[in-house]
């Protein structure tokens, strides 16, 4: 039960951050990008702790597959016709 409820507050953090500007005003988007390269940074830099990997080194591979993972969700979005707003 306790690794369900640990899932869930980490999603739901995750989830939060990109969003997180809008919900507070923002009307671009670099304000969620880069709310959304902090905390895949932090998140990296945090696999730190149980790697013998410097916190720089993981934070950076977190954030260039995170974004890696948001370029390809975008082109696949342009592929199958999903409009922007």
């Amino acid at each position: 039960m306790l690794a369900a409820v640990a899932s869930f507050l980490a999603f739901t953090v995750g989830a939060l951050l990109p969003v997180l500007p809008y919900l507070l005003g923002a009307t671009s988007l670099l304000p969620a990008l880069m709310v959304s390269g902090v905390g895949l940074f932090g998140a990296g830099a945090l696999v730190s702790l149980v790697t013998m990997s410097s916190w720089w080194w993981t934070g950076s591979r977190q954030l260039l597959l995170g974004a890696a993972a948001a370029a390809l969700t975008y082109s696949v979005g342009i592929l199958v016709g999903a409009g922007i707003a």
